[in-house]
Order: C-alpha cells, then structure tokens, then sequence
C-alpha cells in the first residue's frame, strides 16, 4: 500500500511528495486522491451545492495555495492542527501583506475545507474551528465614504480619451455601481440573457440569491451603447458574459473582480477623488446617499440597494441629515469679532 502522495501541479502549487502522517495509514490512497481531486468534490458542500463559478474560483484558489504553504513546510493539509492554522493566518498578515477582509475570505474557503473532509471522513475535527479571524472595521458615519454626482461625472469624464469600446464599457460600469447600486461581483457575473429589453429590467445575481433590477433610462441607454459597440461574444459555460475584458491576453472573457477594481481605481486617480479605502463600493455607497438625498425615502434606498436589514439602510439617512442639518449651527459663540467690532486688540 502506498504511503505518500505528489500534489498535481496547479497554478502556483508546485509537484511535492508528502508522507501522510501514521494515523492515515490504513486509508492514505483515500486520503491522496481526496486530496488531490477536492476540487471535484467541493461544490457539493459551499454555497448550497450551487457555487457560481467565480466563487468556486475563489475558494479552489484559496484552497491551493494553502495546499503550497502546506507543502512548504512539510506538512499534510490532513494532519494541520490548531497551531499550524494560527501560524497560517499570520503567513497571510505579515508575509502576504493581506487585509482583514481578505485573510476572511480565504480562511472561510480552508475552513469549508476541513468541514469538508469531516463530512467524508477524513478527519475528526475542523483545525479552524477555535482560530480568531481578524476584525474587520465597521465605519462610523464620519468614515463613509461616497461621491456626489458632480464627481461621479468627474469620474465618467476620466473615460473620454478611451477607445469608444472602452469607454462605453467603463463609464457603464459606473452607472451599474454608481447609479443602480450593483456590488463589483454582481457587475462581474451579468450576463446577456439577464437583460429583459422589453419590460426594461435586468436579473442581479446577488450574494445568495438573485432578483431583478429596473434600471434608469440614462442607464439602459448606457448599456446599449455599450452593447452595440462590443459586438458578439463568445458564451461563457452556456451564457454570455456582458462585461467583458479587452485586453489582449483576456480579450472577450468575463472581466475579472481584479480587473474592475483596476478600471475604477486608476479612474478614481485620474479624476484626482482617490483616498484610501474608495474602490468599487464607494460607487454603491454613493448611489445610496444620492438617492436617499433625492427621495428622503429608505424603504426606496433599501430596495435599490437590495438591503435585507433596514438597520443598514438608515445609516444613509444619518449621513445625509447631520449633512444637510448641521445642528450646530444655531449654538456658535456671539462675539464682537464675529460681527467685525474690534476693541483694538491686546
């Protein structure tokens, strides 16, 4: 019986041999070829066995490169306990220099994981199960961050020395977040046959469940231009994906969740409106508080915006009113100074 197995060579996952540690002995084929086709198992067990494919993509990645770290330092991802899980999270924070959000998202996809493989059997307890993640901050009012529609045009006007293509596309992609309030992953995932031209109406695959959007004119107007400019394209897993990439080694493909981070974020530069921490929902956020300053409706602000908590809502509605309000204003000192009368000074 063989007692060792070599990782298949994947995107940044070198070949390695490791030997499965003495308690897997009696099943370590099992365990190998579990190892090395999780990929094939683990749609079964994430997003109620109905992972969209950039999730899967997410989590496979997540999970290989922990497979690396694991094969770096010698160990079976099968005999990983508590400690190693703890070094792990600091190899994400101090080495790979990730976010909070980030170590998250991918201890989420390790700990699905593990869960995983308790589920066939494997082991008998998940290693991440006691592992504090990193807090990620809550902004207070004073830290939200939005534009107003004076440069949320600023921001569409970095897009006029593009190629027509191009520029359609981009300035489309601020009108989905900025204006209808989509998320960057739901702008990714829109296909074609989403598009309802009749009824004016486009199908949003959220985050956990899908639901139509009824988009402005001035943004289907946007949609089509782009539309006509961009041309057929080829389907992608049976659907068309909407927006694509045009570069040249993508040219045609679904765009990527890095690849609208950069379009936003170098637009955000060249308008001269990028602080740390504005990315793509800085666009959502800010179709938010516009609406809710043009309506002083939540109800209308939480449906746009596909909220299923209120209490996440009103947070427009403080921003706006300490904004619109500033209820300060009736308290200032009276002073002579303020009303140009001048003692001579000391």
């Amino acid at each position: 019986m063989a007692d060792e197995f070599e990782l298949a060579a994947v995107e940044q996952v070198e070949p390695k041999t490791y030997r499965p540690p003495a308690y897997l002995d009696e099943q370590n084929i099992s365990a190998d070829t579990f190892i090395i086709n999780f990929a094939k198992f683990l749609p079964m067990y994430i997003a109620k066995n109905r992972p969209a494919a950039d999730t899967m993509s997410t989590y496979e990645t997540a999970i290989r490169l922990f497979f690396k770290w694991c094969n770096e330092n010698n160990m079976h991802p099968l005999a990983v306990r508590d400690f190693q899980m703890r070094l792990y999270i600091q190899h994400l924070e101090n080495n790979q220099k990730l976010s909070s959000s980030t170590v998250r998202l991918k201890m989420e996809a390790i700990r699905a994981f593990y869960n995983m493989a308790i589920k066939m059997n494997f082991i008998k307890a998940n290693p991440c199960d006691d592992i504090p993640l990193p807090a990620i901050k809550v902004a207070s009012d004073e830290d939200f961050k939005y534009y107003t529609l004076e440069q949320l045009g600023e921001i569409c006007d970095t897009f006029l020395v593009q190629e027509p293509g191009t520029c359609a596309r981009n300035t489309l992609i601020v009108y989905l977040m900025g204006v209808e309030g989509l998320r960057r992953v739901e702008v990714m995932r829109l296909n074609d046959e989403d598009i309802d031209y009749e009824r004016k109406r486009i199908l949003i695959r959220g985050k956990g469940h899908n639901g139509f959007i009824y988009p402005c004119d001035a943004t289907m107007d946007r949609l089509m231009d782009y539309l006509h400019l961009r041309g057929p394209v080829e389907p992608d897993n049976g659907v068309t994906p909407t927006i694509i990439s045009f570069s040249n080694r993508r040219y045609g493909k679904r765009i990527t969740r890095t690849g609208l981070h950069v379009i936003i974020s170098k637009a955000l530069e060249f308008a001269g409106v990028k602080y740390p921490g504005h990315a793509c929902h800085t666009l959502r956020h800010s179709c938010g508080t516009n609406l809710y300053h043009e309506t002083k409706d939540l109800r209308v602000v939480q449906e746009t915006l596909r909220h299923s908590s209120p209490e996440m809502t009103a947070r427009y509605s403080h921003v706006d009113e300490r904004s619109s309000t500033r209820p300060t204003r009736n308290i200032i000192p009276i002073s002579k100074g303020d009303v140009g009368v001048s003692d001579g000074g000391v």
